[in-house]
């Protein structure tokens, strides 16, 4: 993977050396495309990281020029696009484009990841660009921002992250085109440019920022050390169903285990679903749960995942728009059906869900379930009890995705919810209830604390930590010194200090 730094430029292209051939070249440039129909202008961006398509292709953006799909320089996933110079023998361009909704007067920021390698690095007057073409009804280019990205003599072996803030549409926009390229002169220069992960967003006017929360009312929980935003009351998706904020349907008990189900009132079914204020990014998100989730009823679903609401969902059957990923319990209507299954969104693409069933056989009916997001891999696993992560010994199911739907880095927040399918009520007709005992959440950047139960970090476990332990002994408030964090300070986690005793390792 190379390494990425981060750059932000604001300044539009207004004049420079180069500036009357970046005019020449966008003259060459603005007949290469062929101009979308309006019909299929979505309303964002979509497959922004290039992911779904062919060995040669990239879902929803068109090409022109010298252009390829790579798997090297990618910050995000598992493929990039090239440039280079098309050698014509005049100024011209190679790039990759994609249409977007705009009006008169709107204003974009644009984010782009773009670098270059020093096998094949810009040299001369071929830099790479990004532009952002204001396009009337008929597809023709009225206007243009022309924002510079590589160019000769910048580092090599690096994906940077360009921004940039576009100037207002102008009148007669009917949508707009992002595209990302080089410019070559007619001396054919060498040079190759890297993109990915190229994302525009409406600053003006501002996108409602409540877009997340039209589906919560005001009640909020707190649950293991997050404060968490209730879904309803109302007619809403997944199902759809009726949701409650009702402390009925959801509710956090005093040993600090939240509690989610679906409650029968009347002739009515109600459902439940929890969020989170803020997004966490990238990292570890770790569900630890109680129940019988392997006897769970047909029709019910206990969805544990990430979620971004979008102002539109233009092309989410075949890419990942709402930025989702799920643990979920479910038959899917199939009494015999697996309980379990990791999935990426759009379910139906080949590869995107892999499903599996638990065999608990406990007592205690404790299981955890986990999924590591990373830029290249979502690392899912689900174990018996709740250590803190998997081992050889608890292990129930692993599953790394690579495909093409990982999630992007926007802003998903944590869900919990349970809800019906089709709106079908339960086959018992009985209430359905799950306990979460915690949620954890590990940023990727933050390593595995490798000495846990050295309590009072003088890299040592000894009789100062078992005094430490000791003085919350049968505590269920939130602690360090519950070791195997299951809500309590016992035995159990006597068994693990001990077990650690002595010096920590190096």
């Amino acid at each position: 993977m190379p390494h990425m730094q981060e750059t932000t430029l604001k300044a539009r292209i207004s004049s420079s050396p180069t500036g009357p051939c970046l005019v020449i070249a966008m003259i060459v440039f603005l007949g290469a495309f062929a101009s979308a129909s309006m019909a299929q202008v979505q309303c964002q961006m979509i497959n922004p990281s290039f992911e779904v398509g062919s060995a040669t292709s990239s879902a929803a953006w068109s090409k022109t020029g010298n252009v390829a799909v790579r798997n090297e320089m990618v910050v995000h996933g598992q493929r990039s696009v090239k440039a280079w110079g098309p050698n014509v023998g005049a100024w011209d361009i190679s790039g990759w484009r994609q249409d977007f909704q705009a009006q008169p007067g709107w204003k974009f920021s644009v984010e782009v990841h773009a670098g270059h390698q020093s096998v094949d690095p810009a040299t001369g007057s071929l830099r790479g660009i990004v532009n952002v073409e204001w396009r009337n009804a008929d597809g023709q280019v009225i206007s243009y921002d022309s924002f510079t990205t590589v160019q000769a003599g910048d580092p090599t072996d690096q994906m940077n992250l360009y921004t940039f803030q576009t100037s207002a549409a102008p009148s007669g926009t009917a949508y707009a085109s992002l595209m990302c390229g080089v410019v070559q002169s007619p001396a054919h220069e060498p040079g190759s440019v890297f993109y990915d992960l190229a994302l525009t967003r409406r600053i003006d006017p501002q996108i409602d920022p409540n877009l997340q929360w039209n589906d919560f009312g005001d009640r909020t929980l707190e649950f293991a050390g997050y404060t968490w935003r209730v879904k309803g009351n109302g007619w809403y998706g997944p199902g759809p169903n009726n949701f409650s904020d009702s402390p009925a349907n959801v509710y956090v008990d005093e040993q600090g285990r939240l509690h989610i189900g679906i409650r029968r009132v009347g002739n009515a079914w109600f459902c439940s679903e929890i969020t989170l204020e803020d997004p966490l990014g990238y990292g570890d998100y770790i569900f630890k749960t109680a129940g019988e989730l392997e006897k769970i009823d047909p029709n019910i679903v206990l969805g544990l995942f990430i979620w971004e609401y979008q102002p539109c969902y233009d092309g989410i059957y075949y890419s990942n728009v709402a930025n989702e990923f799920d643990i979920e319990f479910s038959r899917w209507t199939d009494p015999n059906g697996d309980t379990s299954q990791f999935v990426a969104q759009p379910w139906s693409t080949q590869g995107n869900i892999f499903k599996f069933t638990m065999n608990l056989g406990r007592s205690d009916y404790l299981t955890s379930h986990a999924f590591r997001w990373k830029p290249h891999v979502v690392e899912c696993r689900s174990w018996y009890g709740h250590d803190d992560q998997e081992s050889p010994s608890n292990t129930i199911q692993t599953w790394d995705y690579l495909g093409p739907d990982n999630p992007y880095p926007g802003e998903p927040r944590v869900h919990i919810n349970a809800w019906l399918i089709n709106t079908l009520p339960p086959t018992d007709n009985k209430d359905f209830e799950v306990i979460i005992s915690d949620f954890k959440f590990i940023p990727m950047d933050q390593p595995e604390p490798e000495c846990p139960a050295d309590l009072n970090g003088d890299e040592i476990v000894n009789g100062k930590d078992l005094a430490m332990l000791l003085a919350v002994w049968n505590s269920i408030e939130k602690t360090d010194a519950d070791l195997n964090s299951d809500g309590l300070v016992d035995g159990n986690d006597l068994a693990v200090m001990l077990g650690s005793w002595g010096l920590c390792s190096p």
